[in-house]
């Protein structure tokens, strides 16, 4: 009866590990489609300073510092009205 219970036991945690795990993921994902919306946004922006002289678009690696930087303001409790 031990065996089964510390089974049980096991699989229990085996599944609040997957779940987790799972959540994870999807977080992860969420943020990636998000930040790959703002760079197709951003991205259409011409002209500015900051922009590749030959198509007058931002660079990828320029967008997703400044979102980056973004993400990181929001991770240390700065809102944007604080910037």
């Amino acid at each position: 009866m031990q065996a089964v219970l510390m089974e049980i036991r096991q699989l229990r945690r085996d599944v609040q590990t997957a779940a987790t795990t799972a959540r994870r993921a999807q977080i992860l994902i969420f943020r990636y489609q998000e930040q790959m919306v703002m760079v197709e946004k951003f991205g259409s922006v011409r002209s500015g300073p900051g922009t590749d002289d030959s198509t007058g678009k931002k660079s990828v690696k320029e967008i997703s510092g400044s979102l980056q930087a973004r993400v990181g303001d929001e991770k240390s409790g700065r809102s944007r009205a604080e910037l």
